[in-house]
Order: structure tokens, then C-alpha cells, then sequence
């Protein structure tokens, strides 16, 4: 877990992280509703690139991992927050309401033969570290906010990203 956390850190502070998100700024938009304080934010309104660099760059990651029964290998599941998108700059970082866990599958996290990605072999040929940090980021776009309904699946643009 540290190590993907790590890898996610490194790559949203990379300029490529930044040439990515601004070259798919077709794919940027909201696919939730949100408001806070008059303003508001609608499913279909086009997100901002670079806004959209700034509230990620600057989350601090003080989210849980926990062990979910009946989440599949290689998924993720918890909650989705408040648009951090909408609220970012507007209202104080601790009071953005964020989810704040992740759940991943139950296997055993630190054995090669029960990966959390899968099996020995799915680790040895999918490189998971950088699959599994991708997940994870995907579903931290969760916590902050992101979604994926509709025209717009910002998660899964942003994690292609991370990837």
C-alpha cells in the first residue's frame, strides 16, 4: 500500500500527469451535482483542466484501506464525497466533505501467491504496484468526488493518467 501510495504521489506531481489531464480535456466533466455557498455544479457542465490539476495536486491523502468481504480481486468500493471540483478554493480543506476509506479485496495483501491484485502470475504480468496504484487513485477521484455516470467518466480518464 505504501509503495502505491508513493507512485501516486510521484505521478500527479509529474508534468506529464499535467500534459495528460490537459490533453484529455475533452473527457473532463461532471457526471454529478453538487452546490455550495450559490455555486453549483451540474451533471454535463465541462470541467476545467487545470482546476482539475489543482484540486488533485494539492489533496492531502489521509484516507483508510480496509479489507472488504465480497469485493472482488482487483476492484474497489467506497464512498463517493462531495465535489471537491466545486468546493475547491471556496471552502476550507478540512471542511470539504471527502469519503474516507477505500475497500479492496481480502486477500492477503503482502503474499505474491494471494496479491490483492490477484495471483502470482496476474502480479507477475501486470506489473501490479502500478496497476494496483491506479486502482487506487480511481477510487481516491471516488472520495473527492468523481464520477463515472453518464457522458463523463472522469475516474477512469484520471486513472489512465496514473497508470
Amino acid at each position: 500500500m505504501l509503495v502505491c501510495m508513493a507512485l501516486i504521489r510521484m505521478a500527479v506531481n509529474t508534468d506529464e500527469f499535467v500534459n495528460r489531464v490537459k490533453a484529455a480535456d475533452a473527457q473532463l466533466g461532471s457526471s454529478v451535482e453538487d452546490s455550495y455557498n450559490g455555486h453549483n455544479l451540474k451533471v454535463g457542465d465541462k470541467y476545467d483542466a487545470q482546476r482539475v490539476i489543482d484540486c488533485v495536486r494539492s489533496l492531502k491523502y489521509d484516507f483508510g484501506y480496509k479489507k472488504r468481504v465480497g469485493v472482488p480481486v482487483g476492484t474497489g468500493v467506497g464512498p463517493v464525497g462531495k465535489s471537491r471540483y466545486l468546493r475547491y478554493g471556496l471552502q476550507p480543506e478540512n471542511e470539504i466533505p471527502i469519503g474516507e476509506w477505500i475497500g479492496f479485496s481480502t486477500g492477503n495483501w503482502g503474499s505474491l501467491n494471494d496479491v490483492l491484485f490477484g495471483d502470482y502470475f496476474t502480479y507477475m504480468q501486470s506489473q501490479t504496484y502500478a496497476n494496483t496504484a491506479g486502482l487506487m487513485f480511481h477510487e481516491h477521484m471516488h472520495n473527492i468526488g468523481f464520477h463515472h455516470v453518464g457522458q463523463y467518466a472522469v475516474p477512469y480518464t484520471l486513472q489512465g493518467v496514473v497508470l
